[in-house]
């Protein structure tokens, strides 16, 4: 059977396929919120604690590097404790205790004893971040004020999942940059929206899920650029999309450095002129100024210089960058790199202590590396959309060198690595861009929609694997 039967886009238009498409991302957004408990991924009671804070006071928490954290607000602490999550967290071998209330696990004790304190002083880990996530989120919370903390939780979560949606359609519109076909085009956005860490950061509190969303529309929008030309109206946009993501997390700023020099290269390539890039530029930067001013602003205000401080008060050690170099990069070889790049940027959940099977992870490597293969060659050969390749691997590789470096600024005070795999997300199209593109190269070119069908199904079908990991462990 030819693969295109499986979605028969010859006989539906383009919003009707995308529509297809969200909506299987979107029940399986459902079945994952439905499937992991609150404060089961990485860093979200501290992240529920900014919402909480902002969303009870009406202010941002001040965060100050010189005083012990407060930690959870008694309402969170509370829950915790009462569900027993915080053994589950850390004792895989403890199981969530499930009542048969409709409510969930033990929620109706909530409802029935009185109200615990919803606010601290707010100087928790997550208090130093800028407000772009937050304060939608705190809206959303406000929204659900009289539940219990169960429901504020879901709700918050909700408005997560609504980010991978966005971060899908963005994958499907960008590859038309690459691929006419409307099939090919959907199995991408599928294999991007069935990501199973992406699934985790959908269907949590934090602020990762609109950071690659924004990330994934500047993509877009740089496919866009080369496609029709530089202008004031696509600086502009993209001033925006980047100033927007750096008010949702700083790792967007390595895009404040891709743009201006992706834009560079399409002038000179495509003879645009100087002055079309620097219309262009200039529009991105005052935008991006005036989506980002304020929140410099705030921080001069309230922390006396422009950023708040992130290492607070711990003295820097003498280690070389050598010595850094040598001790967790070189020295581990290939294990840091699979179980980083591939195990922790696959599948490792909860925690982060809970994986699939090995053979999974073989399988997904082997699809990168060959995808990297097909790249090169796409590259080498200079075949249509190539220039969209080029960004998407300048994008892949600046991301990686600015979180190398990114982690021996911590490892200097602290002597230990903080890497994990589920950081590479923002530039998660660029990345699927390699492996799938990449595949896709090296396949006949009548086989180019099979393969692209039977790499969509595999997605689905890991997807699955790793919900089902999560029902063992958490359920069974």
């Amino acid at each position: 059977m030819h693969a295109s039967r499986l979605l028969p886009t010859r006989r539906l238009n383009t919003a009707t396929i995308l529509a297809l498409v969200l909506a299987l991302v979107l029940l399986k957004q459902i079945a994952w919120l439905v499937v992991i408990p609150i404060w089961q991924t990485p860093d979200e009671p501290a992240h529920f604690h900014h919402v909480q804070y902002l969303g009870e006071t009406g202010r941002l928490p001040v965060f100050d590097a010189h005083k012990p954290l407060t930690g959870d607000s008694e309402e969170v602490g509370h829950t915790a404790a009462q569900t027993g999550l915080n053994w589950v967290a850390y004792r895989p071998d403890h199981k969530v205790p499930v009542t048969d209330g409709p409510d969930g696990p033990l929620e109706s004790r909530l409802r029935e004893q009185p109200p615990l304190a919803r606010t601290n002083d707010g100087n928790s880990s997550a208090a130093n971040y800028p407000p772009g996530y937050y304060y939608p989120a705190s809206l959303v919370y406000r929204a659900f004020w009289n539940g219990t903390v169960v429901d504020r939780v879901f709700a918050v979560r909700a408005l997560s999942s609504l980010f991978i949606l966005v971060t899908a359609a963005a994958a499907f519109f960008l590859s038309g940059a690459l691929w006419p076909s409307r099939f090919v085009r959907a199995c991408f956005a599928l294999l991007v929206g069935f990501q199973p860490m992406l699934s985790m950061a959908g269907v949590s509190v934090n602020n990762d899920a609109i950071l690659i969303a924004l990330a994934s529309l500047t993509a877009w929008t740089l496919a866009v650029q080369w496609q029709r030309g530089l202008s004031l109206g696509r600086g502009a946009l993209l001033g925006l999309l980047v100033g927007l993501g750096m008010l949702s997390k700083p790792q967007m700023i390595v895009f404040l450095g891709l743009v201006p020099a992706a834009a560079l290269a399409q002038a000179l390539w495509r003879k645009e002129g100087a002055l079309a890039w620097l219309r262009a530029m200039a529009a991105f930067g005052l935008v991006f100024a005036a989506c980002y001013a304020p929140w410099l602003w705030h921080c001069r205000q309230t922390y006396g210089m422009w950023m708040p401080s992130l290492l607070g008060a711990i003295p820097v050690m003498d280690v070389p960058l050598h010595s850094y170099v040598w001790h967790y990069m070189v020295k581990p070889g290939l294990t840091r790199t699979h179980d980083l790049w591939v195990v922790g940027f696959w599948a490792n959940f909860g925690w982060l202590d809970t994986m699939v099977f090995d053979p999974a992870y073989r399988l997904v490597e082997l699809f990168m590396w060959i995808g990297a293969l097909g790249t090169w060659r796409w590259l080498r050969r200079r075949q249509t959309g190539w220039q969209v390749m080029l960004v998407a691997v300048a994008a892949a590789a600046g991301f990686l060198a600015f979180l190398y470096m990114a982690e021996y600024q911590v490892f200097r005070p602290t002597g230990t690595p903080m890497l994990q795999g589920r950081y590479w997300l923002p530039v998660l199209l660029p990345l699927m861009l390699i492996g799938f593109g990449g595949v896709l190269n090296l396949s006949p070119v009548g086989k180019q929609r099979v393969t692209a069908g039977v790499i969509a199904i595999v997605a689905l079908l890991f997807n699955a694997l790793c919900l089902l990991r999560l029902i063992e462990r958490y359920y069974v």
